[in-house]
């Protein structure tokens, strides 16, 4: 009997001291380990209370590894994003500089300046807004919110780009049709929409916006005369920093995207497609009830 107990301890004793090495490597990294079957009641409860830990580490990990990659892409982004403005704004310095520029040139240079300051405070403003809703600090309203009275607000700040640029924009969309929202941050939203259909859109095109209210959601539709999206990057164009050789020209790639997330809070939801007579058509619906 006192062998037998012997043999028993023992064993145990091996059995915990394997545990510990297997902990051990976890704690140095090597989340990868397999932990070898112990078959006591206790052990066994132990073994597979750790196997979870273990797998809730290599989950953490993969998720940190994933969060880093992004951060770094972003950052890269962001500053590529930067440095392209500050670029052509120190060269344009430099010739407001130069001797002989005449006042009529230096106007115009100065103009250049102005658009380029103005892009980088958008830039600066949506990426502030980004991180804010990224970090889950972004405070959403739910009140109610008219979908002209919306449209309207959204615009004003649009207003003159369109005019020098000669494109019309037609709001139909009524006085009755309202939404569940934060009236503030969907303004953004769809000023977001509304921008994007401005650069795309050519000199004297117009853009027209409607609305309209059913059971199960309220739908803004807007629609421009441009050249519409190319099919294969549909689905695309709302991720973050995505742009091509055509989008870059006028953006920076995201601008949809925080339309996006700023819907998403709002139970809200985007989609972009291109209307039958060519142009893009973006599609926005706040859902009554939870989706």
């Amino acid at each position: 009997m006192l062998i037998i107990n012997i043999l028993w301890n023992k064993k145990r004793y091996l059995q915990i001291n394997n545990l510990c090495n297997s902990i051990d490597k976890v704690l140095f990294g090597d989340d990868q380990i397999s932990f070898s079957s112990c078959n006591d009641g206790e052990l066994s409860i132990l073994q597979s209370e750790i196997q979870k830990m273990t797998l809730r580490l290599r989950e953490q990990n993969s998720a940190l590894e994933k969060d880093k990659s992004i951060l770094k892409n972003s950052i890269a982004d962001i500053s590529h994003q930067l440095r392209t403005p500050l670029t052509s704004m120190n060269l344009i310095v430099s010739m407001i500089k130069k001797q002989g520029t005449s006042a009529n040139e230096q106007m115009e240079y100065i103009r250049n300046l102005t658009q380029l300051l103005g892009r980088i405070q958008w830039l600066i403003d949506v990426l502030l807004k980004l991180s804010q809703l990224d970090a889950g600090v972004a405070d959403m309203k739910k009140e109610s919110v008219n979908c002209n009275d919306l449209i309207r607000s959204a615009f004003e700040s649009l207003e003159i780009s369109a005019e020098i640029k000669g494109v019309e924009v037609q709001n139909n969309t009524g006085k009755n049709a309202c939404f569940k929202g934060d009236f503030l941050w969907c303004r953004e939203a769809v000023a977001n929409v509304l921008k994007n259909c401005i650069d795309h859109t050519p000199s004297n095109g117009y853009i027209i916006i409607s609305a309209n209210e059913n059971p199960l959601f309220t739908e803004i539709i807007i629609e421009d005369s441009g050249k519409g999206i190319p099919e294969n990057i549909l689905n695309n164009i709302f991720q973050r920093f995505y742009t091509t050789a055509d989008i870059s020209k006028n953006g920076y790639g995201i601008g949809l995207c925080l339309s996006r997330q700023i819907l998403s809070e709002n139970n809200g939801t985007i989609q972009a497609e291109n209307g039958k007579n060519g142009g893009a058509v973006f599609i926005i619906r706040f859902y009554k009830s939870v989706i």
